[in-house]
């Protein structure tokens, strides 16, 4: 079984491909990493500001018996902040996780449609006796294609557990912070 060497002009292709496809996911890296950022410095803003309010309303207590009602009601806010901090962090990963799997995904089928390709080119002119050789390569390929897609719902699988477990914790959370404020 013999199999063309490529020319280099389709090697030059496949490069040139390949860094597009690299230079893309960076790309997408540098926006997520971004996003990131603004996200971490706006809620470190909002975070001082809230401190410093809930510091304000404080100092301004005389009476114990207020104190108590004004500890719940500073605190039910920072918890559901907390959340909606932290579900904007999972929300920009999760994005950034999705695009990369796309691309990869897309990556692994066209990387796997040429490799099958090749395989039907080489051996539609192959001597007799290679057939157990060609079997053994598309099932490989096959084998392959099975454990990305294996690999791919798994992703997705474990994706929509996370958002299920963060949506659980949030309510948790607050539905704890409403019960604390309920007793006092």
């Amino acid at each position: 079984m013999s199999i063309k060497n490529p020319s280099l002009e389709q090697l030059l292709e496949a490069q040139k491909a390949n860094n597009e496809v690299l230079l893309g996911l960076v790309r997408k890296t540098i926006d997520g990493v971004e996003k990131l950022a603004a996200l971490n410095l706006n809620a470190s803003r909002e975070f001082l500001d809230t401190a410093v309010s809930n510091a304000e309303q404080l100092a301004s207590i005389k009476d114990p018996k207020e104190l108590a009602k004004v500890g719940t009601a500073l605190t039910q806010p920072g918890v559901e902040k907390v959340v909606g901090y932290s579900k904007s962090i999972y929300d920009v990963v999760s994005s950034l996780q999705q695009e990369v799997v796309s691309i990869a995904e897309s990556q692994f089928k066209t990387a796997t449609k040429v490799a099958q390709e090749a395989i039907e080119k080489a051996t539609a002119n192959a001597p007799a006796g290679t057939e157990a050789i060609t079997a053994a390569i598309k099932s490989a390929v096959a084998a392959s294609t099975q454990a990305f897609d294996n690999l791919s719902a798994a992703t997705k699988q474990i994706t929509a557990a996370a958002e299920g477990n963060l949506k659980a914790a949030g309510e948790a959370a607050a539905k704890a912070v409403g019960t604390v404020g309920k007793k006092k």
